[in-house]
């Protein structure tokens, strides 16, 4: 998990090539760290639609949060 930090909290347009291999590892060796990063990147995606589309997307966030067995977001 060594260095895996920075990959972790980067937008993924931003990720160098041995960050995006790091994340990749990441995926393949911790599934549970990967989710939690693809929650992430889910609620951060929301932030950027258009009104119209976000509208419902934070109920869909909240139910895959609930599903996604990680203590925190099923507490949140």
């Amino acid at each position: 998990m060594k260095g895996a930090r920075y990959s972790l909290w980067k937008n993924p347009e931003n990720l160098s090539e041995n960050q995006r291999i790091k994340l990749a590892w990441i995926a393949a060796t911790d599934p549970r760290l990967y989710r939690a990063y693809l929650l992430k990147e889910g609620l951060r995606l929301i932030f950027t639609m258009p009104y119209t589309a976000a509208v419902e997307a934070p109920e869909r966030w909240i139910s895959w949060a609930r599903r996604c067995r990680i203590p925190s977001f099923v507490k949140l």
